[in-house]
């Protein structure tokens, strides 16, 4: 087991189960937040769901923590992924012009939205943002409510890790703090270390260049199938190695944290912002589809007060800082609902915006509608058909009319929200 969980003192309460009351019961609540967010991380790639041994440091914390078994991420991509964590919203609820495509946001949120960071701020914590993706830092204006700041767009997770544990050192260890790091492994482009890689047969492209990247993804499709094939496998030893990384040095920044006592009555929270195709759907990278692969989503809240287990209800993006803020005593007004308020039988929902293009989906256990404001709509069956290989829509089904009725307020809001293209034929 990995060192710094093993100068972890066993958690003495009860583990949370369904009958628990809203929130997470610890012995002692904990008085600091350490808030890790990993970019572009699949959750089948994370070795307590994979079985492999890619992740160690990331696995010795889901073991020691409760884990959250049927979390998704709101979105497919980053922007709209932090936006609904750091603010506990949907993204098209806030009170700034939201538009959400590939690229930059077209506004920074702004001052009127309530973020996380706000709150803990005013509460009197010491805040600190170490950032690798520019959608956490001033260029949204989420940087917001942090009084030490480090960005640096795509730097590696070595960079962030030290600047975590150089920020520490200017933490009053007698006041309660907040940190937020977020990790740009293993995101495009794929320029895992060496060590973390090991031999590769060679392919036509440089994934670490992005010109090379650009002429792979638009001449991959005209590609025979041995080639694609083999171009995907050496995508994914990249993409693993790129987390096998990022992963050794989440283990750093714990095992120091934890030999310095910083995690003492601290609340550690990991998120995975959202997932990766390596073409399994017809797409590379993310933002391309609410296909499991971009979607799902890993979550975990680790504490010396909190026993581990597994918390099997649904829930989203919009519920972790509600969930932490129950803990911390802070209170805290957002549409997410902190763990044991949302039903086992509660439908979940994800949008990505993009014009017509745009894609909603809405999911209950493990039966999934997708919505395409083209007009195309689908339904899939999950437990028996994970890949999501076949369409199984049908417009009287009783399962497909009831999550049209989570959908279609999620789509007419949506619509309402934006000056935008209406939505083809919605509803069943």
């Amino acid at each position: 087991m990995t060192l710094w969980l093993l100068l972890a003192c066993q958690p003495t309460v009860i583990a949370v189960d369904d009958t628990a009351a809203p929130g997470l019961a610890f012995d002692a609540p904990p008085e600091n937040v350490l808030f890790i967010t990993l970019d572009t991380t699949r959750r089948d790639a994370i070795g307590r769901w994979s079985g492999e041994d890619t992740t160690p440091n990331i696995d010795a914390l889901l073991a020691d923590a409760v884990v959250l078994e049927d979390h998704r991420s709101c979105s497919n991509w980053t922007w709209d992924s932090v936006l609904c964590l750091q603010t506990g919203s949907t993204p098209y609820s806030l009170d700034f012009d939201y538009v959400s495509n590939l690229g930059a946001p077209n506004e920074s949120v702004s001052e009127t939205t309530r973020l996380a960071s706000d709150a803990l701020s005013d509460a009197g914590f010491q805040t600190a943002l170490i950032s690798a993706q520019p959608f956490m830092s001033a260029q949204t204006n989420l940087d917001r409510g942090f009084q030490h700041l480090f960005f640096q767009n795509d730097v590696n997770a070595e960079v962030i890790t030290s600047s975590a544990l150089a920020t520490l050192a200017a933490f009053d260890p007698a006041m309660p703090w907040y940190m937020h790091l977020h990790y740009m492994d293993p995101h495009d482009l794929y320029r895992a270390p060496p060590a973390y890689v090991g031999e590769l047969a060679p392919i036509d492209y440089d994934p670490a260049d992005r010109a090379s990247w650009e002429v792979l993804l638009l001449e991959y499709p005209q590609l025979d199938a041995d080639t694609q094939a083999h171009i995907r496998e050496h995508l994914q030893t990249l993409y693993l190695g790129e987390l096998r990384y990022a992963d050794e040095q989440i283990g750093r920044l714990l095992k120091s944290m934890s030999g310095e006592g910083w995690l003492d009555d601290t609340l550690v929270v990991f998120v995975t912002d959202h997932g990766e195709q390596i073409w399994q759907h017809e797409h590379a990278t993310h933002g391309a589809s609410l296909f499991e692969e971009e979607n799902r989503s890993a979550a975990a809240m680790w504490s010396r007060g909190l026993a581990p287990g597994t918390w099997d209800g649904p829930s989203t993006h919009v519920d972790i800082w509600p969930t932490a803020m129950a803990a911390l005593g802070i209170p805290w007004d957002s549409q997410g609902l902190p763990l044991g308020a949302r039903g086992p039988e509660s439908a979940l929902t994800a949008l990505r915006y993009r014009g017509e293009n745009t894609l909603q989906a809405a999911i209950r256990q493990d039966v999934k509608l997708v919505y395409q404001w083209s007009g195309e709509k689908a339904l899939y069956r999950l437990a028996d058909d994970p890949g999501e290989l076949v369409n199984r829509y049908d417009p009287e089904d009783s399962e497909v009319l009831a999550l049209w009725d989570v959908l279609m307020p999620e789509v007419n809001g949506l619509r309402q929200g934006l000056d935008t293209t209406d939505p083809v034929d919605p509803g069943p």
